[in-house]
Order: C-alpha cells, then structure tokens, then sequence
C-alpha cells in the first residue's frame, strides 16, 4: 500500500491510497484491493472515493466504488458508491463519503476497490480520509449506582446535558436481594446490566432501547455456579 500524489483529485488533498508505487494512484478489482486492519473493534468505517474513467470510456459505466466490511472472516456488508459514474476519457466524478456502520462494534477490517464484475467500461478509484468509530452509543450516558441500602439505581445524562431523575432498577426489573456491586454494557441500542447480590449470587436484565426493562435473572442458573461471587464485570464484543 502506497501514499500517492493525487495531482489535485484527491478528497483531501495532496495523497491518495493505492497499491501502485508508481504510475496513475486510481486502481480497481483486477489488481486488487487495500485492505485496512483495526487492533480495536469499530462500529462505523468511512473512506472517501472518487471513481474515474478509463482512457476508452465506450457504452454505460457500471463498476463502482466499494468499502466492505469484516468480523474476522464473517462479511458483515458493502456499500457501493452512489452518485453518477463518469464518462469522458480519463474522467474524475465527485468525492462520495462510503460509510458502513454495523449494530455493534464488531468491524475488524475493511477493503475497498473498484468493481470489475458488472459490464461496461472500466472504472477506476482514488481512495482517501479512512475514518472510523468504536462507539455504537448516541449522545446520552447512562450511569448505575447501588445504595447502601442494597438497592441498584439508574439515570441518564442525555446530550443536551440535562439529567434525568434517579429510577430504582428493582421497581422495573424486580428485585434480586441486597445489591453489592453492579456493572453494564451497551449492546446494539440496549443496555445490558449486572448485579451482584450479598447472598454471593449474579443477576443479569436488560435496560431495552423503548426504556423498559427485562426481569432479572440468575446468571448462576444458566451458567453453574463457581461459589460465592464478590464481583461482578461485563464486557461486550
């Protein structure tokens, strides 16, 4: 992979991505295709692209722009560039924005080329700006607390910075016993909790993303139970 002078088409300019070190930067399928690793999970990936013609532009250009989207090996989606591909010699369309935001952060990788597989002359890509996110929450943060009096809390701070009144999690999602520590994630839009009770025992109920809440229920008579539990943490992949 190489950074490549885009001679004042790139998106953001001066370079471009490509895997030629040498000659045009634009490339499609033929030749391959970049491919961009992430070290931590993402939920929303975005490459900006400009598709452009080939020196013999002759009947209806097809091939688009793409950036498609991995979990490991599973293929999670692609988005294809949308607006008008280019026709005259050597052509340069306008700089689409291709985004893919997956229900969670599950994103380990992304490619992007060009098609070669729908008919029609060539079309080639200049690539750019690669930006991604981790974060598949919105603007509000969603705070936990247990009382001395053993009683599991919650309330939101939403994005206009105005905070909502304390709730007891126990007159919604019923009530598990005497509450020690508790612990949350988000997955997709809902809020998964856990609670660790003074009899040593671990409850799990879902805040869901309409606001109401799912019953607790005991996480030791579904996975066994390892003894008496002092802690409790989660973690959403």
């Amino acid at each position: 992979m190489f950074a490549r002078n885009g001679s004042g088409f790139a998106p953001s300019s001066p370079n471009v991505v490509s895997i030629f070190s040498s000659g045009f930067p634009d490339y499609w399928a033929a030749y391959g295709a970049v491919d961009a690793t992430f070290s931590t999970l993402q939920t929303t990936v975005s490459i900006d692209a400009r598709p452009v013609a080939t020196f013999e532009p002759l009947g209806t250009p097809l091939n688009r722009p793409y950036l498609e989207a991995y979990a490991g090996t599973t293929f999670l989606g692609r988005v294809l560039y949308a607006g008008a591909l280019p026709t005259n010699v050597r052509e340069v369309g306008p700089a689409e924005t291709l985004t893919f935001t997956s229900t969670t952060a599950n994103i380990t990788r992304v490619r992007f080329s060009v098609q070669q597989s729908q008919g029609g002359p060539r079309i080639s890509g200049l690539f750019d700006n690669l930006r991604f996110n981790p974060c598949a929450c919105g603007g509000d943060l969603q705070v936990l607390a247990s009382t001395t009096s053993g009683t599991p809390w919650h309330t939101i701070r939403q994005a206009n910075g105005t905070w909502l009144p304390f709730g007891d999690v126990t007159g919604q999602a019923g009530n598990p016993g005497l509450v020690g520590s508790v612990t949350s994630a988000m997955i997709g839009d809902d809020l998964h909790v856990v609670v660790q009770t003074s009899d040593g025992r671990a409850w799990h109920t879902i805040r869901q993303a309409n606001g109401t809440w799912l019953l607790f229920g005991d996480v030791t008579g579904q996975a066994g139970n390892p003894g008496s539990i002092q802690d409790v943490t989660i973690s959403a992949r």
